[in-house]
Formats: C-alpha cells, structure tokens, sequence
C-alpha cells in the first residue's frame, strides 16, 4: 500500500518536486514546492468524511508527486501474478498540458505513460478507479526487480487531483485496468 487512509504505507515516503529541487518531503500533512511554488499538496478530510491527498499544479515550470523508497522492490513475482498499480483518484480540475505517470527503478531507469487523455476525458469531482498492469510499465522500460518509485505524477501544466488510495495489487477489475497502448 502506497496510500490508504490519508496515510503513506510503508516504507515508502511521499515528496513533491520541481527542477529545484525534486525531493521536497511531504510533512505534517502538507508541502509546496520552492520556487517556483508550482506543486502544492495537503492532506485533507474530503466531503464523504475520507482522508486524501489534494494535489495542485500551476502551469509554469515541470511539477511531481512520488512515492519513493530507498529500498528497491522486486515486483516481477507480482507481475507475473497480473498486478498492477491501482489508484483510487477524482479530477479537481482538468489538466491544461500533457500528464505522465511514470514508474522509476533507479533514475533515469522508468516506465512511463501519457496520462493526460485519460484525466480529461472523466467527470470533473467524480472519484474512478484506475488500474495500470505492472506488465504495461516493464513494457515501457520500467525493471521490475529494482522499483524504488511506484507512482511518479508529472506535467508542466495545471491541474488538481485527489488520491483517496494508492496501491499495488493482484486482480485488479477488469473494468478499471488499461490497456497498455492506452
């Protein structure tokens, strides 16, 4: 588990970052990226009484979320069980460029997607379920073995996104898994 809860599983550890400095610690239930402040995140109780993470990106300059560990994790063995990466997620505001969801093992090794279409193309304040198969991040150059960071969201543009949970799983529904060319 990533996140569940309003709560970082471990051992990982959850950051926020811009070419300034890309490690900034999430906190006390809040961080916001240095100069520029383009990346802000809180935890927070949403209206049904869950604890999420709202983030919030400003157009300008490049601006991440990740969880990272310093440990690397082999995740071939879930792989080969058809896990997958699986985010509970809600569209606060569309993004204005391009989004990419990357799956790093050690920079610059990673996996990445364009996650953009995706983000637009749901209901704004609507919370959906999203599956990516781990099978889809190897494919795009990710290595299994070695996974220090599981989720790494991007974009130069602006956007708002709540997590209400983040994690890896085996099974995950069909009706929410993409198909990796997607």
């Amino acid at each position: 588990m990533l996140l569940s809860g309003g709560a970082v599983g471990d051992p990982w550890k959850f950051y926020v970052g811009n070419p300034t400095n890309w490690h900034t610690p999430v906190r006390d239930g809040s961080a916001n990226t240095r100069s520029p402040k383009n990346v802000q995140v809180d935890f927070v109780e949403d209206a049904i009484g869950y604890n999420v993470i709202e983030a919030k990106w400003r157009a300008g300059s490049t601006g991440q979320i990740l969880w990272q560990s310093k440990r690397k994790l082999d995740l071939e063995p879930l792989a080969t069980e058809g896990g997958a990466l699986s985010l509970v997620l809600r569209v606060d505001e569309a993004p204005s460029d391009k989004v990419t969801l990357r799956m790093d093992c050690g920079y610059p090794c990673a996996g990445s997607f364009k996650l953009g279409q995706i983000l637009s193309a749901v209901p704004e304040k609507q919370w959906f379920h999203l599956a990516i198969p781990l099978s889809c991040f190897a494919d795009a150059g990710t290595k299994l073995f070695k996974v220090d960071s599981p989720l790494v969201v991007i974009t130069n543009g602006s956007m708002g996104l709540s997590l209400a949970d983040v994690r890896l799983v085996t099974n995950a529904p069909e009706s929410s898994t993409i198909n990796c060319s997607t």
